[in-house]
């Protein structure tokens, strides 16, 4: 796993533009620590440009669910619209609504199983200004 995507950045986004980004799917790693595990889990990190988001995942039977929802790691700062940067709480609402709109969990199974069923690990924003309407940005 390419954990040097998440090394300190200069890199800024705007909230409103991170929603609307097209990230597509790098790389999945499947039980790094143990791979004889009972119950399967990982990370995966997806990008968009110089933009990175990374996660980790477990399984739950044939469901696929975010490990740690509070611990979506990203290489940029988010701002709102003021140009200062979001706080946390409201960075971790973004980043989880951008992650539950990816198909990451088909591109995970497609990793573990070979689900060839799986749609193309890509996903493109849409609506972004509508949640962040939402939010109160």
């Amino acid at each position: 796993m390419n954990l040097l995507a998440f090394a300190k950045s200069d890199l800024n986004t705007y909230a409103e533009t991170l929603f609307q980004l097209e990230f597509n799917h790098v790389d999945t790693d499947v039980n790094p620590d143990d791979p004889d595990a009972e119950i399967p889990h990982g990370f995966t990190l997806w990008r968009s440009g110089d933009v990175h988001l990374g996660w980790d995942w477990v399984t739950h039977g044939e469901i696929l669910l975010l490990l740690a929802p509070m611990n979506i790691v990203t290489n940029t700062k988010v701002l709102g619209n003021d140009g200062c940067t979001l706080a946390e709480r409201e960075q971790i609402l973004l980043l989880n609504a951008i992650v539950h709109r990816l198909p990451w969990q088909a591109t995970v199974r497609q990793q573990m199983w070979g689900d060839s069923a799986a749609p193309p690990a890509r996903s493109r924003a849409l609506q972004g200004q509508a949640l962040l309407a939402r939010a109160g940005r």
